[in-house]
């Protein structure tokens, strides 16, 4: 096997807390180069990681010849730029979610990547965790696919201020995009209409109509306690139900020959207990554990917690699945520009939704983005 070399262009907090150590943990994939704006945060990363090299100037890494793929996890607002010089430069990109902040920015981006040639991939990890492709399988047996249920809440005091201001958007800027992307690739179908209501900034519920008639309906937001375990999802129709809990358990009821599935956690603080319980009652008393013991150090980081039990999401499976798809010369990804652009009109029509107090329709002539 071919070993990568890999460039990261934005290395803040998402970025160390999950792409960095997967691609270091990763046999096929290396460390080349680390370009932030923070030289705090290059010299840490330069510590722990051992880069061929750090910069400030993203340039220096995309005239890199030794660079195979590169990472983009800067800001949402400033990363067309990027995108359309890495692919330039001829690239492979993966770029974090979300891929752009409008229709118009989608277009450019589609153009710049689709005029190169290059691979690109949307960093919208959910599909690619193992509990995730499990439950895509055992749809396709589903008769038909009628209502999709998926809640994901946090807490706000564990989030960092950045993401709750009004260019970020709160929770339907920047947390929402992940479930209508998912939403999507379980209905299998494009979406027709968007209801948003609640509060945008910090407790959405937004329902979601399908081409093929499947209805989802998203609860987000940060107005619980991390104590229980994050996210939840219910698949029903044609007689048939499939429940993911929190990514360690799938339960499959109707298809026939098809078992219930539990995985394991991607980071386990305390592997030695509760082994005895389901693998969803074990996270339970764990993460309760963890949230009424959270280390001060580790509080104040915000957000990125490395003592909390961690689920597996698909983070490392996505960023292997795009390497294997870089080395073996493929066109295209799981999760491409067209997925992107789709998932950004439709956090941009529930926005509109939002303000009208009434559902929207969208269509694929919204993305911005030519099929």
């Amino acid at each position: 096997m071919r070993i990568l070399s890999v460039g990261f262009i934005g290395a803040g907090a998402y970025v160390s807390g999950n792409h960095l150590p997967n691609v270091k943990a990763n046999p096929g994939l290396k460390i080349r180069a680390i370009c932030d704006l923070n030289e705090d945060t290059l010299a840490a990363h330069r510590r722990t990681y051992n880069p061929d090299y750090v910069t400030k100037n993203y340039r220096e890494v995309l005239k890199d010849k030794e660079i195979d793929m590169v990472v983009i996890g800067t800001q949402h607002d400033i990363r067309y730029p990027i995108i359309r010089d890495a692919a330039r430069a001829g690239k492979p990109v993966w770029v974090e979610k979300p891929m752009s902040m409008t229709p118009g920015e989608s277009g450019r981006i589609a153009r710049a990547v689709r005029g190169s040639g290059i691979l690109f991939q949307v960093g919208y990890n959910r599909r690619f965790a193992p509990a995730i492709r499990d439950l895509k399988a055992a749809l396709k047996a589903f008769p038909k696919i009628e209502a999709i249920y998926l809640r994901a809440i946090e807490e706000r005091k564990l989030w960092p201020d950045w993401p709750f201001t009004p260019k970020h958007g709160g929770t339907l800027g920047s947390e929402v995009c992940h479930f209508m992307d998912l939403s999507t690739f379980l209905a299998g179908a494009e979406p027709t209409e968007i209801y948003a209501r609640g509060n945008p900034m910090y407790a959405t519920a937004i329902t979601v109509s399908f081409e093929n008639g499947a209805v989802a309906e998203i609860f987000c937001g940060v107005h619980g306690s991390a104590g229980y375990p994050k996210e939840h999802i219910e698949v029903f129709g044609g007689e048939c139900t499939a429940v993911v809990r929190s990514f360690v358990e799938l339960n499959v009821c109707g298809v026939a020959g098809f078992e219930d599935r539990s995985y394991d956690l991607a980071f386990d603080p305390a592997p030695g207990q509760h082994r005895d319980l389901p693998a969803f009652e074990a996270l339970y008393r764990k993460n309760k554990w963890w949230r009424d013991h959270i280390p001060p150090e580790d509080f104040a980081n915000k957000h990125y917690y490395r003592s909390q039990p961690q689920v597996n999401k698909g983070r490392y499976e996505a960023m292997d699945a795009f390497a294997a798809a870089v080395r073996d010369g493929a066109k295209t990804t799981g999760c491409n520009e067209w997925d992107g652009a789709r998932a950004t009109a439709m956090v941009i029509k529930a926005g509109l939704s939002y303000k009208r107090g009434k559902p929207v329709r969208i269509r694929p002539d919204d993305y911005g983005v030519e099929r």
